[in-house]
């Protein structure tokens, strides 16, 4: 029998939520639960809890009005749902290593601290339409969940999302940054929305070998390995990037085609492998981007034919075409610049 820990809280708002919870022996709807709360007894606070919680039985939280969940609260406990329609704060490994939990409801929440998640690995739906704020690996290998969606949070922090091998879709709405690692090695990614986010840092999206393009709308600086092996991804479009850090998009090996009309800076490598870039889009550049070395290693624009059964071409407009072709590292270029 799935035992339950609650306090006050509002029928109707997360009666759907709980419906959707497997683990749960009886199909609860509000009204079946409200004659089982009235005989919980109270062990600790606000909160009441079933006895069976200290014999090791699985149980679902409920906390309607709380306002946060301190750290560590459930950590490790045999917990099968979280529901705080009230919460604005999860604190430090709240719901760490509850490997049991498959649904997380939490309207109200503003911010979620590093490892909150972490090691929930049944974890199927989150419901965070306000949160704001989220620590480093909040969500680290929780493997389960399948989708993302975060409208109001502003920053990713590093290995929020890392290793989610079933994390097919992800809508980050209002994300300004994506921090180190934070969708690192997600192998099923493939639909990626951030139309205002502004930074990708370091290995963000590393490895997610099925996201097929990208496109980054207000994106400003893309950092080392930010895409380094996505073996699927076939085009990316950032018409406000100017910066392309070391290896961004190194081993992407179906990218075709990548629009970057204001990019200043490529480093080191930043392209290398990707034996199918045969279009690169420089068209609103007002200077002559800097060019490190490597940058187009083993790829059509550097060379190598390879798979693409033709050399690549570097687009730029047509009153930059003598500035790129007597510019050091794109001089031994000339042939690849082609001005529209």
């Amino acid at each position: 029998m799935t035992a339950m820990l609650t306090n006050r809280w509002n029928y109707d708002d997360i009666g759907d939520a709980l419906r959707t919870i497997a683990e749960t022996d009886v199909a609860y709807r509000p009204a079946e639960m409200a004659p089982a709360i009235g005989r919980l007894p109270s062990l600790f606070g606000s909160f009441y809890m079933h006895d069976s919680f200290i014999a090791g039985s699985s149980f679902i939280a409920v906390g309607g009005d709380a306002s946060m969940v301190v750290s560590s609260a459930f950590s490790g406990r045999r917990l099968t749902a979280a529901i705080f329609p009230g919460a604005r704060v999860i604190g430090r490994e709240a719901f760490r290593g509850c490997t049991l939990m498959r649904v997380a409801y939490l309207p109200s929440c503003l911010s979620i601290d590093d490892a909150a998640f972490q090691d929930c690995a049944a974890l199927e739906a989150v419901f965070l339409p306000r949160c704001r704020t989220l620590g480093s690996n909040v969500f680290y290998r929780c493997r389960s969940l399948k989708s993302v969606n975060l409208p109001a949070c502003e920053s990713i922090a590093s290995n929020a999302f890392q290793y989610f091998t079933a994390l097919t879709d992800v809508s980050l709405g209002a994300c300004r940054t994506i921090r180190q690692n934070a969708f690192r090695s997600c192998f099923s990614l493939a639909n990626v929305w951030a139309p205002v986010c502004t930074t990708v840092a370091g290995a963000a999206f590393e490895s997610c070998i099925r996201l097929p393009s990208i496109t980054l709308q207000r994106c400003t600086t893309i950092g080392s390995s930010a895409f380094s092996g996505c073996v699927t991804l076939s085009s990316v479009d950032a018409p406000e990037c100017t910066y392309v850090g070391e290896q961004a998009f190194r081993g992407c090996r179906s990218l075709g085609t990548v629009s970057l009309p204001r990019c200043t800076t490529f480093s080191s490598s930043a392209f290398s492998g990707c034996v199918n870039l045969v279009s690169l889009y420089l068209t609103g550049v007002q200077s002559v981007p800097s060019l490190a070395s490597d940058v187009f290693l083993s790829t059509p624009i550097g060379g190598y034919i390879g798979t693409a059964g033709r050399y690549g071409s570097v687009y730029v407009e047509g009153r930059m075409l003598l500035a790129f072709q007597t510019t050091v590292g794109w001089r031994s270029l000339s042939s690849r610049l082609v001005a529209i």
